[in-house]
């Protein structure tokens, strides 16, 4: 994969995110997600898993050997976008998600920066 379409992943999966964000604060698509909050934990569980793919793509894409920096944006944009939903009427803001949304940021980033240097567990 080129290094123009590694960041177009990354811009991707960012716009994925933004997308599904914007959706759930309008009010759109709460249908679809209706089966997630059936399973237990199934709303953090969701945070770990969007989150966590978008701080992969990112990290991937656009450099593992800053895998930090790409964390501490992302890591700013999950605390912008659930610090939000304080005002906003479809949304409800849990500390649960934040922790569940960072958790996957740097877990993801951290394991794509070492894998991209070399650390290969046996």
């Amino acid at each position: 994969m080129t290094r123009r379409q590694r960041h177009a992943l990354a811009l991707l999966a960012f716009a994925v995110v933004v997308g599904i964000s914007l959706s759930a604060s309008a009010g759109y698509g709460q249908d679809a997600l209706t089966w997630l909050h059936h399973l237990p934990a199934g709303d953090v569980v969701g945070h770990f898993f969007v989150f966590g793919g978008l701080a992969a793509a990112v990290t991937w894409g656009l450099g593992p050997s800053r895998w930090r920096a790409w964390a501490g944006l992302l890591t700013l944009a999950a605390l912008v976008d659930e610090v939000a939903q304080l005002g906003l009427p479809n949304r409800t803001f849990a500390w649960t998600d934040l922790g569940a949304g960072l958790a996957g940021i740097w877990l993801a980033a951290w394991a794509i920066g070492r894998r991209a240097a070399g650390f290969h567990p046996r």
